[in-house]
């Protein structure tokens, strides 16, 4: 009987080690998956706030208005500054060069930019031709300099021609 009980007291004393292990393993998965909830948790609301970002910048890019856009991206400005430091200020040069570029394209899109733009393409048309006519009117100067010299060189010989004549009827 006293094997038995050794042999019980063994078993209990192996299966008090395994339940224990047992607890602090469910204590650590419990707590894992706490921190997975609240972890969940907080992408949840972040993802629900960027959802709700894009819908309001979907509506601004919609209404089309300038003053509603610029009103935006002085909040996306501000709201940068909230991002850590080194990206904040590629996110910043980022936004300033869209912001740029937007501009630029505003100031095109005017009657005015539209004018100016096909001045210089009208101007830009007009000097090739110019150029054109310039090196045509220099090609007809060469031909007509070694023409004159033809017509010259001609002109001497008939002078000859006539002395000669004049002075042989003498």
């Amino acid at each position: 009987m006293k094997k038995l009980i050794k042999k019980l007291r063994k078993k209990l004393k192996s299966s008090q080690k395994l339940i224990s292990k047992l607890e602090n393993e469910l204590c650590e998965r419990h707590s894992d998956i706490i921190i997975l909830d609240q972890t969940n948790h907080y992408l949840e609301q972040e993802n629900i706030t960027l959802t709700k970002k894009i819908s309001d910048f979907e509506e601004v890019y919609l209404k089309d208005t300038k003053t509603a856009f610029e009103k935006q991206l002085q909040h996306i400005m501000s709201e940068i500054r909230d991002i850590k430091k080194e990206d904040s200020s590629f996110y910043t040069n980022a936004f300033k060069y869209l912001y740029g570029y937007i501009q630029a394209l505003k100031e095109y899109s005017n009657d005015d930019t539209k004018k100016i733009m096909k001045k210089i393409e009208a101007y830009k048309r007009k000097v090739h031709e110019t150029q054109k006519y310039s090196l045509s009117i220099k090609q007809q100067e060469k031909s007509l300099s070694k023409k004159f010299d033809k017509v010259s060189t001609h002109v001497k010989k008939l002078k000859e021609k006539i002395k000669q004549n004049i002075h042989t009827q003498q």
